[in-house]
């Protein structure tokens, strides 16, 4: 399949972790929460790699790559809950669509990768449709609408999130480079898990109970997190990153509509209005680059 499959699959799957996320996030302690859903990643794709005989051979510059990538993603997901935890969905999730913009000159320092003019374009449009659907009057004054966007702190701590995504996303594809899709989906997620575990147990969050429901719950969450991170890694095993990661914001248009669905959030047509910007975004990455 193509890579823009890949990452749209990868985008859907996005959409909906960052959904199921929201909805269980205020029921359990938020480390506890990205521990059991690390864990269980990791083990849905260990058993992955086992069955399909599919383990490969390790470059030396993984555990470098590996390294950053972790301690990238550790606080970029603890940002993550932290600011589903306070505000809609709808406004959180497209957030990262201004990841692709910091990525132009990121992927460029870090992996010599850069789009065409087609492209930039395309990645504008992502982050213009990202402003349009945090205005309350879809073209209204922009200093003002930026005024607003910063006043919510969930918004802010997202905005901490898209700048560590614009390098872990770099370093997410070293990984792939140095060992393979489903095997960089396994090694970060046994990282991020066991830190996340040790983390829950400093951090004294410990006297959760681990019920039955919050096993299934972070099951059905690592199979959406597995089919989505896969689709991701292969995808960057075959396209530039920046490319790859505007793909994948497509999931804010989904994010959108889980968002007024899920949990009844208002002022769907503004939003809509930004996720289809973004959308021409991607046409433009497809058709033209």
């Amino acid at each position: 399949m193509s890579w823009f499959v890949y990452a749209f699959i990868g985008a859907i799957g996005d959409a909906t972790y960052y959904a199921l996320v929201k909805k269980y996030v205020k029921k359990v302690p938020q480390p506890v929460l990205a521990s059991g859903i690390f864990l269980c990643v990791s083990v849905v794709t260990f058993l992955l790699l086992v069955f399909t005989s599919s383990f490969p051979v390790l470059k030396p510059n993984l555990l470098p790559a590996l390294a950053g990538t972790v301690i990238l993603n550790f606080f970029a997901s603890l940002l993550i809950y932290h600011a589903l935890s306070l505000t809609d969905l709808s406004l959180v999730a497209p957030m990262k669509s201004l990841t692709p913009l910091l990525l132009i000159v990121t992927s460029y320092l870090m992996l010599k990768e850069s789009p065409t003019w087609p492209g930039f374009v395309g990645i504008l449009l992502i982050v213009c449709g990202s402003y349009v659907q945090h205005s309350h009057t879809a073209l209204g004054e922009f200093g003002k609408n930026w005024k607003k966007i910063w006043q919510n702190k969930g918004v802010r701590a997202m905005s901490i999130v898209v700048v560590l995504f614009s390098i872990s996303a770099n370093l997410d594809k070293m990984v792939v480079q140095s060992s393979s899709p489903l095997f960089a989906l396994f090694a970060t997620s046994l990282c991020l898990g066991l830190s996340f575990l040790l983390y829950s147990r400093v951090g004294g969050k410990t006297s959760f109970v681990i019920s039955p429901s919050f096993v299934r719950t972070c099951l059905l969450i690592a199979l959406v997190s597995v089919i989505g991170g896969v689709a991701i890694n292969i995808a960057l095993s075959q396209q530039i990153v920046p490319y790859v990661t505007a793909i994948k914001r497509v999931s804010a248009v989904v994010s959108v509509l889980l968002g007024w669905w899920m949990f009844g959030e208002r002022k769907i047509k503004t939003r809509l209005m930004g996720a289809s910007i973004m959308f021409v975004g991607v046409l433009c990455i497809v058709l033209f680059s």
